[in-house]
């Protein structure tokens, strides 16, 4: 009998890096094998992220994965990566005061301007 109980993870409600500690965590605790890290983590997801393990495996199974290419995989489509152009976009977006400069971050906005310098990228 397992020590510890993890719910199945819910995509649309959960942090996954969250989540992957805690399964570490069990696995820790009930001393799994490293031959069974990716068994424990698809058994324990649940049917919904499951599903989606294997949209992003397909062809392949999620359980011919190693642990670390599917950790990353639902990490990546969770998670994806802004792009400086859509960054750019979102600032460029926000509304302009009169005689406010475009690029002129500052004031109640500096929280919104978190795009690199050029050449940085």
């Amino acid at each position: 009998m397992p020590l510890g109980k993890i719910e199945s993870f819910d995509i649309n409600d959960q942090n996954w890096d969250t989540y992957v500690r805690r399964v570490k965590q069990f696995i820790a605790l009930n001393e799994v094998k490293e031959t069974l890290h990716v068994s424990t983590l698809v058994t324990l997801v649940g049917p919904q992220c499951y599903d989606l393990m294997c949209d992003l495996c397909a062809p392949d199974l999620p359980e011919d994965k190693s642990w670390a290419v599917l950790v990353k995989l639902i990490k990546d489509h969770l998670e994806p990566e802004r792009s400086e152009i859509a960054e750019r976009h979102s600032l460029d977006s926000l509304p302009q005061e009169l005689g406010t400069p475009a690029r002129e971050c500052g004031g109640d906005r500096q929280e919104e301007c978190d795009i690199p310098e050029a050449g940085t990228v």
